[in-house]
Parts: structure tokens; C-alpha cells; sequence
């Protein structure tokens, strides 16, 4: 009894309850350590509520001495800003309160034992609070992503395949007919990379459909809100590394087509 009243005191002193001015990069850290600790109570408060979050939560009791490792693993971690605050799909600007407005998003990368994650904060009612919807959907598609034909994921990855190895004409079998080809290879690269690690970031990228009242901007400028109907046309949104990449697919004899869009704008970017 006295061991455990001793762990329980320790581990208040290591995962501290939340600041009331608990800024992105605050929560993100706070995140990470409830993640990695196991500590549901601290993961749940970080957390846009989402009825799947528990599965990245681990049931492995920790000891002592692993809890007191991963505090300190979690507590040097760097988070560098990949994506700028956002609100609606502009950037966002704090107001005179120093508050930015409720629904502004910003992402960080950062790295734990060796494996790069992407971490999304948003502006909640409550406060910061981490989008885990990215993180579920790299689960979902499991260590080996072997999207189905003629679903979004398929038309999406594959197309991307296709742009970064610059096959121009196999492109054209996933885009909408009539799509504007020349567009998808706007800023292409003079001599593209054709090395295993691109392709690999485009079959791994964790796709999110955004539900309406949410907005992206597209590599063209153009901002987009979630689509009401989804059965004939999606946004979807996914993680190029750690680049945020829009896409708007539309439902065409029984298969989904991307619509396109100058997407070198922002692999450039990588």
C-alpha cells in the first residue's frame, strides 16, 4: 500500500493536472505522454472527443521506472510547426484577449524513439485539444496499406504514386473525366525522385473525410467546406509526412476520381 501511495504521489508530480492557459505545443507534449504512459484520464482531457480514440491507448501496466523514462522521453521532445494556424482554411491571428478564435488548427511534427509523428492541435471550447482522427486512420490501414480499387484511398494514393514518379499517363486514370492533366504537373520537378521513400509516403498517407462545417484550402487557393451529400462527392484530407494535402473526389461510374489540382505546390514542399 505504501508502494503504490508512493507511485501514485510521483506520478502527480510527473503528469501535472491541466493549466487553465495550457497552450497547442503545451497540450501536444501533454498528449504524447498520456499516450505513451497509458494514463486515460490525461489522454481523454487532451483530446477532441472521438468514440475510437481509446484504441491508441495502450492496457500494458507500466512500472515506475518505465512511467519515470517516458516522462523524460516526452518532456525533451522538440515540436517544430509544419503548418501554420489556420482558421476555415485562412491563416488565423490571434485576438486582442492573445486567444485564437475557437476551430483554428495548427500541426506539429515532432519524434518519439525514432518514429516521426505529426500531431494536430485545435481550438476547442475548452481549449487546445489534439485532432486524433489521423492517428486512428493510420491504424485503420494497418503496417502495409493496401487501399481497395475504385475507392477514394485507391484513386487518391494512386494518383499521387503518379505524380511523384511523373507517369503522366497513368495519372489520367484516376482524375475526373475532362480533369485538366497539365494541372496535376504544374511546378513539377525537372528530374523527379524516383527513390522507394516517396512512393512509400504516398501508399502510407492517412486519409480523414471532413464532415461539413469544416474548411480546407486546395493547393489552388480555393477553400472548400465537407460536402453534405458524401455518397457523390468527399473531401478528404491527408498527411504527406507531415504536409497537409486536400483532396475533393467525385463518385464516376461506380469508381472515385480525384478533381485536380496543382499538387506540386505543395509536394514541392517536402
Amino acid at each position: 500500500m505504501r508502494i503504490g501511495m508512493s507511485l501514485a504521489i510521483s506520478l502527480l508530480a510527473f503528469f501535472p493536472a491541466v493549466a487553465a492557459d495550457e497552450g497547442p505545443e503545451d497540450v501536444a507534449r501533454r498528449f504524447m505522454q498520456a499516450v505513451y504512459s497509458h494514463d486515460k484520464a490525461s489522454f481523454d482531457s487532451a483530446i477532441v472527443p472521438n468514440p475510437r480514440a481509446d484504441r491508441l491507448l495502450g492496457k500494458k501496466h507500466l512500472s515506475f521506472a518505465e512511467a519515470n523514462e517516458i516522462f523524460r522521453e516526452t518532456a525533451a521532445m522538440e515540436f517544430k510547426n509544419v503548418q501554420p494556424f489556420t482558421f476555415r482554411g485562412s491563416p488565423a491571428a490571434a485576438g486582442n484577449d492573445g486567444q485564437y478564435p475557437i476551430g483554428t488548427r495548427v500541426r506539429y511534427m515532432t519524434g518519439y524513439r525514432g518514429t516521426p509523428l505529426v500531431v494536430t492541435v485545435v481550438r476547442a471550447a475548452a481549449g487546445w485539444r489534439v485532432d486524433v482522427r489521423w492517428w486512428l486512420a493510420m491504424i485503420d490501414q494497418g503496417p502495409e496499406p493496401q487501399p481497395k480499387p475504385g475507392t477514394p484511398d485507391f484513386a487518391i494514393k494512386a494518383l499521387i504514386t503518379a505524380l511523384v514518379t511523373d507517369d503522366r499517363e497513368h495519372a489520367k486514370d484516376f482524375i475526373t473525366p475532362g480533369g485538366d492533366a497539365a494541372l496535376l504537373f504544374a511546378e513539377a520537378p525537372a528530374e523527379p525522385d524516383h527513390s522507394d521513400q516517396v512512393v512509400l509516403l504516398a501508399l502510407e498517407m492517412p486519409l480523414v473525410e471532413i464532415p461539413p462545417n469544416e474548411f480546407y484550402a486546395l493547393p489552388s487557393g480555393r477553400i472548400v467546406e465537407g460536402f453534405r451529400d458524401s455518397t457523390r462527392e468527399k473531401l478528404l484530407v491527408g498527411l504527406y509526412g507531415p504536409l497537409e494535402m486536400p483532396f475533393i473526389v467525385r463518385r464516376i461510374g461506380g469508381k472515385w476520381r480525384v478533381v485536380p489540382e496543382p499538387y506540386f505546390k505543395i509536394l514541392n514542399r517536402g
